[in-house]
């Protein structure tokens, strides 16, 4: 524990001497500032707090900045307990607090923070539920997922969790009522009262209001015929405008991924804003639920093109499709230049930062390593059920880990377009799949060497 709780403070005041040279507003910073009706209240809460305590937004860096690098050591603690080894945790730490991707949100007025840091506890609970824990755990891990719903409305994928870790506690400790009570109510009363905030400043009694926001970015490349929403004129203008883009055939999946990605945040937020509020003035129907009936509507008429644009999105994030080589960059460069069209002609056009190739494909590699991970895990899971062999701790917390990886990637991938940051923020539970395999090999090996040995002595 020492050593662990001492690279902890060693990387929070390295970060507070020499933080990240990082922009403390982003383009989506002003709408958690403002509270806008498509935010959830969680984040938006948090910078109310830190504007009535301390007058400003900029003590919002160093409160993140500590509740990501806690929330990273307590996720240690947990993975020690459960693998019974202090390298292993400390070694897991350390390329946690290292990435200085995801660290550098802490020093931005963004939600990233906030998410990483709450979702680092939901893993550290779900490696103490493994680990044998009771009822007490349970209503933690509730908790942490509602304000993690709270922070970003994509945790609610994360649900399903709770409900496996609670079948798991009751095989332990078989009192449904006591689980029932503490699996369900402290998230109840968490979306409850972030509903009553939501009312406070939106009239309305929800958590956010942003489905039809973002399904409305996903129908840009969906073909626009035989779609019939009860708002002709929005399908038409996205027609009129993306049909030349929709024709342009680009092979490589990544180069397509980049073509496509401005054009989902254009839809939304440029194209179609004026007429969805004169709309919603006219007819006095919410904005979002008149994007939500155009963007279903396109979905229905063609869910083989939604499935495969889904598919794209899983394929970027996987992939990491943002970051880019030198080669990659004039492959692009090469593509747009060839159209007889300029198609990004009302946005800025989305290049990449070029990184050395080691850099791009290292990443690449090892985000494609824990993807293969979690197939194993699964695998591994189904063969030990239809055996009915009994799962060992460190093998559940990672089939669970798995599950939260893939569910929140899926969600990600069907609402929004597949950017690195929406991986990235998963770091935590990332490399706690990573430290958690490795620990399932090490065992491996270990108990394939002990058969050897107790083979060659009874042999002699």
């Amino acid at each position: 524990m020492p050593l662990i709780i001492a690279i902890a403070a060693i990387a929070f005041v390295a970060y507070l001497v020499a933080p990240p040279a990082f922009p403390f507003l982003q383009t989506d910073s002003m709408s958690y500032v403002n509270f806008e009706p498509m935010r959830t209240p969680g984040y938006p809460l948090f910078l109310a707090f830190v504007a009535k305590v301390f007058g400003n937004l900029q003590p919002a860096a160093p409160i993140q900045l500590f509740a990501m690098i806690a929330s990273a050591a307590y996720l240690s603690l947990e993975l020690r307990r459960l693998t019974h080894s202090t390298l292993l945790a400390a070694a897991a730490l350390l390329l946690i607090v290292a990435n200085l991707f995801i660290c550098r949100y802490a020093f931005t007025i963004m939600s990233e923070a906030l998410f990483f840091a709450a979702l680092a506890v939901i893993v550290g609970l779900i490696c103490r539920v493994a680990a044998r824990s009771g009822p007490g755990t349970i209503a933690a891990l509730s908790f942490a997922i509602a304000v993690c719903i709270l922070i970003r409305p994509v945790a609610y994928v994360f649900v399903p969790i709770l409900l496996l870790c609670a079948a798991v506690a009751w095989r332990r400790d078989p009192r449904p009522l006591r689980l029932a009570l503490a699996a369900a109510l402290p998230a109840a009363l968490v979306l409850a009262a972030g509903a009553f905030v939501y009312d406070s400043y939106h009239g309305s009694f929800r958590t956010q209001s942003f489905l039809g926001h973002n399904l409305i970015g996903k129908v840009a490349y969906l073909p626009g015929t035989g779609v019939a929403s009860r708002y002709p004129e929005i399908d038409a203008l996205i027609n009129g405008y993306m049909d030349p883009r929709r024709s342009v055939r680009i092979d490589n999946l990544q180069d397509r991924f980049l073509f496509q990605e401005r054009h989902y945040d254009y839809v939304r937020y440029r194209l179609t804003t004026p007429t969805v509020e004169r709309i919603a003035a006219e007819t006095g129907a919410a904005a979002d639920d008149i994007r939500k009936d155009v963007a279903l509507a396109f979905i229905e008429a063609h869910p083989l093109a939604f499935a495969e644009e889904v598919g794209l999105q899983l394929y970027a994030l996987w992939t990491v499709a943002e970051l880019r080589t030198a080669a990659d960059n004039r492959r692009f460069e090469g593509l747009l230049a060839s159209l007889p069209f300029d198609p990004f002609k009302d946005m800025a056009t989305p290049r990449r930062t070029p990184m050395p190739w080691p850099a791009v494909y290292g990443i690449r590699a090892f985000v494609l390593g824990i993807l293969a991970v979690t197939l194993v895990s699964f695998v591994y899971g189904a063969v030990a059920l239809a055996r009915r062999r009994p799962i060992p701790p460190a093998w559940a917390a990672l089939i669970q880990i798995s599950f939260l990886l893939h569910a929140y990637l899926g969600l990600v991938a069907m609402l929004q377009a597949g950017l690195f940051r929406y991986l990235i923020v998963l770091w935590p539970a990332i490399i706690a799949a990573a430290a958690l395999f490795a620990h399932a090999a090490l065992e491996f090996l270990r108990g394939t060497q002990r058969t050897k040995t107790a083979g060659a002595y009874l042999g002699r």
